[in-house]
């Protein structure tokens, strides 16, 4: 006997049956005792309480008979036990392998899992902070909106510049790398991969992209400063590039060496980095267009033809830097605002101003 997404309980059906023969199935008195009694419990219909009539006339019980088909033989506590010690022992197994370690469909796992509370957890990448971190983004998202009140074109004149490692066959498939656990384990785990790759280097800003060079080996400061004297060259003789006014990297140590310093107090003026002209918060990547959006992109294209040589892998990776659409890179440069604005949202900033029309 059911009503609605619940059962009546053993004591609300005798009540209601007792109801029925007293008041000589007068449903309306019936179903005014039952609310009196049971206040917070759902009236039934007429109906439930005839089939319950039935009932008692046909079994002499109010209760409900045996459910027919197979009897639950795999979701018992034996086989529940046993697998909350399988995870106790190894947490990362998938339901799938787990199920046939443990001779147990997947589907019944699934449901033990579930019962057992248990959630499958998949490692996010994350960056380490350091403690002086959060007071120079801060300082840096100040001076940014600051400086876009004053001019509203800022955005146009920074080329946002940074490097990435590209590996062979070096693809991280997060979908099947799980953790089973009844509370999230905060893991972090390092790997190390030794596989051939190459450094590449690429500069962003709203008209297009400077770039790709690639650095075969270690970068230092000297294969930094060859790199840094022919984007001057470039910059000089490409006039989309001639309003660039700000050239942004995030502090590596080849950034960081006195020739490189020197050469770009010469020949860049106020250039953002590390202990440059306008100081860059360090490991500030939700910042960096290249970041946030060009690497990530650009190594999806580049892996999903599985390029088996390096220089495959520089060909694909110059050949998708090229077609990357202009409109992309134009809006990825501007949501660098966003990010900012975000940044100091405890601040109470008027930048309706400064927000570009296209971008809107």
């Amino acid at each position: 006997m059911e009503v609605g997404n619940g059962k009546f309980k053993i004591e609300e059906r005798i009540f209601l049956l007792v109801s029925y023969l007293r008041l000589d199935a007068d449903y309306a008195p019936i179903f005014a005792d039952f609310q009196a009694r049971f206040p917070n419990r759902p009236v039934p219909s007429r109906r439930n309480v005839t089939k319950l009539y039935n009932k008692f006339l046909r079994t002499g019980s109010v209760t409900d008979a045996p459910r027919s088909g197979r009897p639950v033989t795999v979701t018992i506590p034996e086989n529940m036990e046993t697998v909350a010690l399988s995870l106790a022992e190894d947490g990362n197994p998938s339901a799938r392998k787990l199920s046939m370690q443990l001779s147990i469909s997947d589907r019944s796992l699934r449901r033990m899992l579930k019962r057992m509370h248990y959630k499958v957890y998949r490692p996010r990448l994350v960056q380490a902070l350091h403690e002086d971190d959060f007071d120079r983004r801060l300082e840096f998202c100040e001076w940014y909106l600051g400086c876009l009140e004053e001019d509203p074109q800022l955005y146009n004149k920074i080329l946002w510049t940074d490097e990435a490692t590209f590996k062979l066959n070096c693809t991280i498939n997060r979908h099947n790398c799980v953790y089973w656990s009844t509370d999230n384990p905060n893991m972090c785990t390092e790997k190390q991969l030794n596989l051939p790759g190459v450094c590449v280097w690429a500069g962003i800003h709203t008209t297009g992209l400077v770039g790709p060079y690639f650095f075969d080996n270690t970068v230092t400061g000297q294969t930094y400063l060859d790199m840094l004297e022919d984007l001057r060259g470039q910059m000089d003789e490409d006039p989309a590039l001639a309003s660039i006014v700000h050239c942004m990297q995030d502090g590596a140590s080849p950034h960081y060496a006195l020739i490189v310093r020197q050469f770009l107090d010469a020949c860049f003026g106020d250039w953002i980095g590390r202990r440059g002209k306008i100081e860059w918060p360090a490991r500030s990547c939700d910042l960096t267009p290249c970041d946030f959006f060009l690497w990530g992109l650009l190594k999806d294209r580049v892996f999903s033809r599985n390029p088996l040589t390096l220089p495959d892998l520089k060909k694909s990776s110059r050949k998708n830097l090229t077609n990357s659409g202009h409109r992309s890179k134009s809006c990825a440069a501007h949501a660098v605002l966003w990010a900012l604005v975000a940044a100091v949202a405890s601040k109470k900033m008027v930048i309706s101003s400064s927000i570009p029309s296209d971008f809107l």
